[in-house]
């Protein structure tokens, strides 16, 4: 397969996992939204607002990334930390939906390109998957813990930085991807 064939692949997939994750999301901030703002509160239908450009470099060429949260006013839900919970969860389980779709597609694909494509899918939904479990903002995680005790979520936020910092150190250096392969190969044993 061509270089150029294969980065395009991965640029596809990646914006694909990125749009899954957020639009999910989106929409369930919608519907948390008191009535009275849901005027002003419609999903956002702009795609490439998702689409993190540094992310999308780290899924391209390092194999794991991010994507950029979809905004919504959660002061105007309902129940504020119910609607906050509601939304981080819809995140974590639009990628974990999508990985068991693929499985079975991939299983059954014969087609190279097509297979590979699959895989690149259900990685990195897997990966979208792994980060937002980090217990940092603006990941999913945060907003799960900041609903279930806030104390840790506050304890949290005065590191926020320096977890930031080691985040983006450890994702960029071989460590980070080699546990991301290794609970990828463990959780779902998939071969090219």
């Amino acid at each position: 397969m061509g270089i150029l064939l294969i980065l395009g692949i991965n640029i596809v997939a990646a914006v694909i996992v990125m749009i899954i994750h957020e639009i999910p999301k989106s929409l369930t901030a919608y519907l948390v939204t008191h009535p009275i703002y849901r005027q002003n509160a419609l999903p956002n239908t702009k795609l490439r607002q998702y689409v993190d450009p540094i992310g999308l470099c780290m899924f391209v060429f390092m194999g794991i990334g991010w994507q950029k949260s979809c905004i919504y006013k959660s002061s105007r839900f309902r129940d504020k930390e119910k609607g906050m919970l509601y939304v981080a969860i819809e995140g974590l389980l639009s990628n974990i939906v999508l990985i068991i779709i693929l499985v079975p597609i991939y299983n059954i694909t014969a087609d190279a390109y097509v297979k590979l494509f699959v895989f690149k899918l259900i990685y990195f939904s897997f990966g979208v998957t792994i980060i937002n479990l980090l217990p940092v903002t603006p990941f999913d995680m945060s907003k799960v813990i900041q609903y279930f005790s806030p104390e840790v979520y506050y304890g949290l936020i005065k590191y926020e930085r320096t977890i930031h910092i080691v985040f983006i150190i450890f994702i960029a250096s071989t460590y980070g991807i080699m546990l991301v392969n290794g609970l990828f190969n463990t959780v779902i044993p998939l071969k090219l």
